[in-house]
């Protein structure tokens, strides 16, 4: 019986890695293009994503995050870098978008301040906050693009 060779498996396999890359690759772009920018990625990193959205606590979550020193209340200057250094848009507006969401006007971001925008944001009152409800009003909030 003639000895089959497996020269042609393994194009075919190289063939497939091949192709695996490109699909990776491609994923990858369409994911930064489809919107991967600083607010999605802080929505996502607190438990939502595209089909899932956020509870009363990880909202709370998502905004303590900017909570450098973790003392409970985000400072003006913490809230300020944190946009910077995350690319969050209009970094120049960062000084205004923290007194527009400073609720009591305490110079301090909070619970208070967080529960009050987690009603603002959960526009269909379901108890959730899911992602084109945070697009939408974290746009109009900061009157982004």
């Amino acid at each position: 019986m003639p000895h089959k060779s497996s020269f042609p498996m393994k194009v075919s396999l190289c063939g497939h890695l091949n192709t695996m890359k490109y699909l990776i690759l491609a994923a990858t772009l369409l994911g930064c293009a489809l919107g991967q920018n600083a607010s999605d990625k802080l929505f996502m990193q607190y438990g939502g994503n595209q089909t899932s959205c956020l509870d009363a606590t990880q909202f709370s979550s998502a905004w303590h995050h900017f909570d450098l020193d973790n003392d409970g209340g985000v400072t003006r200057l913490e809230f300020d870098t944190v946009w910077k250094r995350e690319s969050f848009p209009d970094s120049a507006q960062s000084p205004a978008n923290f007194l527009e969401i400073d609720i009591n006007r305490d110079v301090i971001l909070d619970d208070r301040d967080f529960a009050y925008l987690f009603k603002l944001f959960d526009e269909n009152g379901d108890g959730e906050v899911c992602m084109t409800e945070w697009r939408q009003n974290f746009k109009s909030l900061f009157q982004l693009g």
